[in-house]
């Protein structure tokens, strides 16, 4: 495993995943204390991104997912890429989202976090 991430099992088994977490929807998982949000695309795919709008804070859970797998802040309707955490566009005071690989092993869903991440 990546000396520089700590993979950490979340509570989402891929045998179970369309019961767990729907497509085209998103959960939130807390981590110590790091809040991680989960999304599953209607296009099948599982992305991993810090549950907090790095524009205000709003929780990014709370938000919706869009067809172009991006993530819509519930606040101010911002988009982020959930592949890179790219802002869709350049929004005033706001930087990209955090989002952080994700990895099946042995039918148990891991995400990869960086170890100064776990330590707050």
């Amino acid at each position: 495993m990546d000396s520089k991430l700590q993979w950490i099992a979340l509570p989402i088994e891929k045998s179970q995943l369309n019961e767990q977490l729907p497509p085209g929807k998103l959960c939130r998982i807390r981590i110590n204390n790091f809040f991680l949000c989960l999304a599953h695309t209607t296009q099948g795919n599982v992305y991993a991104i810090e549950d907090s709008c790095p524009h205000r804070g709003a929780p990014l859970h709370q938000g919706r997912l869009n067809d172009y797998e991006e993530i819509i802040c519930p606040l101010h309707d911002y988009r982020f890429d959930l592949r890179t955490g790219r802002a869709a566009q350049h929004y005033f005071g706001c930087s990209d989202a955090l989002v952080f690989p994700l990895r099946w092993q042995a039918g148990q869903l891991y995400v990869g976090l960086p170890e100064k991440l776990l330590d707050k």
